[in-house]
């Protein structure tokens, strides 16, 4: 099978109406989409505090029924992330990255 700009774009198209109907039906905090061929991402927007993105994160989450995988610590920064591969066609990552005022146990 011959993959082409076309099918890059159809792919593209589809992910890009998944998020929008969430976006559309679901009242969450804002976040930060990239939209490519191959999936969706997403990180918290405008959330000032680690409480904040914590929040928007896990809404997002519970919505897609994304797996959430364990908390990556490093020098007080900790790393949460959750992907689901196939929400309605598309693969969507989602991450948030809190500071020291946060502990990844809570």
């Amino acid at each position: 099978m011959n993959i082409d700009n076309t099918d890059r774009r159809r792919w593209q198209l589809r992910n890009l109406t998944v998020i929008e109907t969430l976006i559309r039906d679901h009242d969450l905090p804002v976040m930060i989409w990239t939209v490519t061929p191959f999936g969706i991402a997403g990180e918290p927007y405008s959330a000032t505090d680690d409480a904040g993105r914590r929040a928007a994160f896990e809404g997002w989450a519970d919505v897609l029924g994304a797996a959430r995988w364990a908390p990556q610590v490093e020098v007080r920064i900790t790393t949460l992330r959750a992907a689901v591969k196939d929400y309605q066609g598309a693969s969507i990552m989602l991450r948030a990255v809190l500071f020291e005022g946060d502990s990844a146990a809570q």
